[in-house]
Order: C-alpha cells, then sequence, then structure tokens
C-alpha cells in the first residue's frame, strides 16, 4: 500500500501562548479530497503553512510525500486564498510582502515582536481587531521564530549598548543572528544601522 502523502501526527502548533489545534491526527492518501472547515482565527491557514514548510509544529510530526515539509516544494501546488493587500499596509510593505509571497525572500519575525504587535492592536483597537489580526498575519509568508535564550541574550545586549527598547532589541538579534536585514519603518533603528543592514519601510 502506497505511503500517504500528508500524514501528521499527534500535530500541535502554538502561537505564543494560544494553541491553535493541538493533537492533531491525520492523513491523506492518493485521490483523497480534503475540505477543512472552520471560523476564522482557528488555524485553517496555519496548516496550511504547516505542509508548504512556512511553520514548525510545535509538537507531533508532519510528512509530505513521505519527508518533512520544506519550502519552496516543487511537488506541491498552492494558490492563495486572495492576492489583494490592506490598502492601509504602505506600498512599500505591500513589496516586501509580495516578494515572500513570491518565494523571492524569506520573511522571520521574532514572536515576540508578533506579541508586540498583537498587544498593540488589542490596546489602540480593541479585541476583536486583536483577533482579526492574528488571522490577517497568519495568512502572510511571515515565519515565526521562538525567543530562545541565546535570541534573549542578544536582544539584551542590544538594549544595554544601544538603549534600544528591549522588544526592538530581538528584532534586531533575529536579523542579526539569520544574517539579513531589518524592515522597518521606525527610525530608532539608524542607531544600529552600522551593525546590520536596515531596509526602511513607509
Amino acid at each position: 500500500m502506497p505511503a500517504p502523502r500528508v500524514e501528521l501526527e499527534q500535530a500541535t502548533v502554538r502561537l505564543g501562548h494560544r494553541t491553535l489545534w493541538s493533537g492533531l491526527d491525520l492523513s491523506v492518501s492518493d485521490g483523497e479530497f480534503l475540505a477543512v472547515l472552520g471560523p476564522n482565527g482557528t488555524g485553517k491557514t496555519t496548516l496550511l503553512k504547516v505542509l508548504l514548510g512556512l511553520l514548525p509544529l510545535s509538537e507531533g510530526i508532519v510528512r509530505v510525500n513521505g519527508k518533512p515539509p520544506s519550502r519552496g516544494n516543487p511537488d506541491i501546488g498552492y494558490i492563495p486564498q486572495q492576492q489583494a493587500f490592506d490598502r492601509d499596509l504602505p506600498i512599500r510593505g505591500r513589496d516586501l510582502v509580495r516578494l515572500g509571497v513570491e518565494g523571492k525572500h524569506q520573511l522571520f519575525m521574532s514572536v515576540v515582536n508578533w506579541g508586540e504587535a498583537y498587544y498593540s492592536t488589542w490596546r489602540t483597537k480593541g479585541p476583536g481587531v486583536a483577533h482579526h489580526f492574528l488571522e490577517q498575519f497568519s495568512q502572510l509568508p511571515i515565519q515565526l521564530v521562538p525567543a530562545d535564550v541565546e535570541l534573549a541574550r542578544q536582544a539584551a545586549e542590544f538594549k544595554a549598548n544601544f538603549n534600544l527598547p528591549y522588544v526592538d532589541g530581538f528584532a534586531a538579534a533575529l536579523a542579526l543572528q539569520r544574517k539579513a536585514s531589518l524592515a522597518t519603518s521606525d527610525r530608532d533603528f539608524a542607531i544600529v544601522s552600522k551593525k546590520l543592514a536596515i531596509l526602511w519601510t513607509t
């Protein structure tokens, strides 16, 4: 009997302290069709991101064609739910996200900065808009990176050496770790422009 095309075993995804789904066992074989139903914010798009190799599981095992999923897998065809972008997103920000959608650049964000954006949205616009933000964010080609001890140490050093807010230190530390450009519109990051490549957005 041929191996399933898609397999998940006790799969769990957490974003910060929020568990989107857990203990998921799933097998999809040749010739089978699967519909994933549920209200906004329940993790449907997150499941696709896991299968596309854009988001790692918090726990469990996932295999696509018998192997762990990887970004840009030529065996997978994917049509996004929509290509339209929020018109409130600045044009350069749209262009940056489009590069991620097209697979030309990898986009990363520390879970600390993700949490700060969620909190700020909740504080200024209320929980309804904040939950909508989570759903919108889950559709973006941005990989969330856990904050481990090393990242926390580097963030603390950015704060100590450059007087950045600690949460901004995580963004700077992640860019340093990944040898990546830091995309931001916050001019406070100019102070680290000699240490990091800054991609200014508007």
